[in-house]
């Protein structure tokens, strides 16, 4: 049986010189037990007693007769506590440690974040500045939420807090909302496949690229070709043939030693499977487009065959065409000459499930930091981690991604193929993290002075890993953290005014001192 400390602490205010005093809230049940108040007092900053202002330190404690009463019952079943221990041992560690990679995950994801905040400060792409730093309702305290599981479950959140949706540029946003993508990619999956019996296979589509080209005019051709390839006259007929209901499309990002390279995955959801698909092509006999290949709708077909010139028109299999028509796109719309062999490439199967796997890494351990590009290839995460390493060039290469896909959305839907297959329409500024939408509780409440210093040293994310260890472990990680802040923002003010008082006193002219005091001439003033 576990019994948890309830604790409400944090309401923090300042006084003169920028002090933070800090006052432990009252809960709705103080103890009057003053030995409760002892663990707290004692390991309060004595420099906080100087402040005149009040300091109130309550907090509810475990009743000692309970406590001493469930000691007794844990021991008269002392018999079978050594291999009870030995199972709870191995599954709590193994439990931390997923709780200790996920909270190192999430830290360096913040990080990641903080550095591109860095870079796009004074760009237009300077949305992602604001997240997790500024107050969504000024007149309300930023609070700390936590879901009420225990173990690996167990998640803590801030509230309050503004979160910039930046898919492309912030990590923290990124995994936020793929989370939620990669549940609607899966039941919308999970729904076509089993209800309406259809099948799902991945288009990928890849591109010529070399060093030293346009992101932005890339990124523009690409999804020229993709719409052509989508909705032109000759592919309308061909979706038509395999009855496409819709396609998911999802572009990534690389860089290379050839420079910016962008992919596309597209899930296209079919009536028919394209295996069985055989296209009719033949080949054009007017003068203009002699000996270019045509496909042939089903009256031109049986033309041909009418005139008894079936002997011209060969079946092509359905990847094949797709192959082929990318491959005249690229050219068409400027990219270059695509691979003929790689350049479309139709994956299904387990192949599909790893890609919704992919996305859904974002709400386990490994998320889309983690997803490492092929060949020596970073992706826009990868470009961070490298510019916080000290490479500056990587820094360069990430604003001019920053520019090209400002706006953009993780992955486009065909129209009304979500209300189909019974998705709800959801923004990605209206997504919240899974645990946001649970019952919740507040466990700490900061004020905007306290804020203020924990985004001076970044900790956020420190201050989100004490809560979820409090809450789990019965510590008190969150008041130590805390502490420790104010007490090294105290001293780095501290050291400020004494820089700036040695800085005064360096400019004053060293004449204006005049020490001969045994000059009779010279009086005190006293």
């Amino acid at each position: 049986m576990l019994f948890r400390v309830s604790r409400r602490y944090v309401a923090f205010t300042t006084s003169t010189y920028d002090r933070v005093d800090m006052t432990i809230l009252t809960p709705k049940n103080p103890s009057s037990s003053q030995s409760a108040l002892n663990p707290i007092i004692n390991c309060i900053p004595s420099v906080y007693y100087s402040s005149q202002k009040t300091k109130q330190i309550a907090f509810s404690d475990i009743n000692s007769q309970t406590f001493s009463h469930v000691c007794k019952e844990k021991m008269s079943s002392a018999h079978t506590l050594g291999t009870i221990t030995r199972f709870n041992s191995n599954f709590s560690t193994k439990k931390n440690k997923i709780t200790a990679k996920r909270q190192s995950a999430r830290s360096a994801n913040f990080k990641l974040t903080d550095t591109a905040k860095e870079l796009l400060e004074n760009t237009a792409q300077n949305r992602v500045c604001v997240c997790m730093s500024h107050r969504l309702k000024q007149d309300e305290n930023i609070s700390i939420k936590h879901n009420g599981q225990n173990g690996a479950d167990g998640r803590a959140y801030y509230s309050n807090i503004i979160q910039c949706s930046s898919v492309h540029t912030c990590i923290v946003c990124n995994n936020r909302i793929m989370s939620k993508r990669s549940k609607e990619i899966a039941q919308a999956y999970d729904y076509f496949t089993s209800s309406l019996h259809g099948f799902v296979p991945m288009l990928t589509l890849t591109i010529p690229h070399k060093a030293g080209g346009s992101l932005e005019k890339q990124l523009e051709l690409i999804n020229h070709a993709y719409k052509r390839l989508m909705d032109d006259r000759i592919m309308r007929q061909v979706w038509q043939i395999v009855g496409k209901v819709g396609a998911i499309k999802g572009v990534e990002y690389t860089h290379g030693k050839n420079g910016h390279h962008n992919h596309i995955h597209s899930l296209m959801f079919l009536e028919k499977s394209h295996h069985d698909i055989k296209l009719p092509i033949a080949r054009w006999t007017t003068p203009k487009r002699k000996g270019m290949l045509r496909l042939l709708n089903e009256k031109q077909e049986q033309d041909y065959i009418n005139k008894g010139l079936q002997a011209q028109i060969s079946y092509m299999n359905f990847d094949d065409f797709i192959k082929f028509y990318w491959f005249k796109l690229c050219r068409e719309v400027g990219l270059g000459t695509a691979s003929l062999e790689n350049g479309a490439v139709i994956t299904e199967g387990d192949n599909v499930k790893s890609y919704i796997a992919k996305h859904k890494s974002a709400q386990e351990i490994t998320n889309s930091r983690d997803k490492k590009a092929k060949h020596g290839n970073r992706n826009q995460w990868e470009l961070l981690l490298d510019y916080q390493n000290g490479d500056k060039h990587a820094g360069v290469i990430f604003k001019e991604y920053a520019q090209a896909f400002a706006g953009g959305k993780l992955l486009r839907w065909s129209n009304g193929l979500k209300k189909l297959l019974l998705i709800e329409e959801i923004e990605d500024e209206e997504v919240q993290a899974e645990d946001e939408s649970t019952e919740s509780q507040v466990i700490q409440e900061i004020t905007i002075d306290v804020w203020n210093i924990v985004k001076h040293y970044k900790l956020q994310a420190r201050l989100l890993s004490a809560v979820e260890n409090d809450y789990q472990n019965n510590t008190d990680e969150f008041s130590t953290e805390i502490r420790k802040m104010i007490k090294k923002n105290d001293k780095r003010i501290e050291e400020k005014f004494i820089k700036m008082y040695q800085h005064i006193e360096n400019l004053v002219p060293p004449h204006w001192f005049n020490d001969h005091y045994q000059d009779p001439s010279i009086q005190s003033v006293y």
